[in-house]
């Protein structure tokens, strides 16, 4: 039973952020973009790789289609509940 953190979380717990930004810094990881920014990417590509994740577009897809389950199941219970 989850008693607090996921595993996942736990595993990136060991990881020093302060020393992942000091290595962002150096060689100027965030010098383009701004939206999607180093650290976050790096946890993306840490789940993707431990859940065996063949890409970044296989976890975004899976994340989409979930979502889009997850509004349909909503929508099929809200439009029930007002027959009902």
């Amino acid at each position: 039973m989850n008693q607090g953190q996921t595993i996942f979380a736990q595993i990136m717990s060991y990881i020093p952020k302060h020393r992942f930004d000091s290595y962002v810094r150096k060689y100027r990881g965030h010098y383009k973009d701004q939206s999607f920014f180093c650290w976050e990417q790096y946890l993306v590509m840490s789940f993707a790789r431990l859940t065996c994740r063949e890409s970044l577009f296989a976890l975004i897809l899976i994340s989409k289609l979930r979502n889009f389950i997850k509004t349909k199941i909503f929508s099929m219970n809200s439009s029930s509940n007002l027959r009902s």
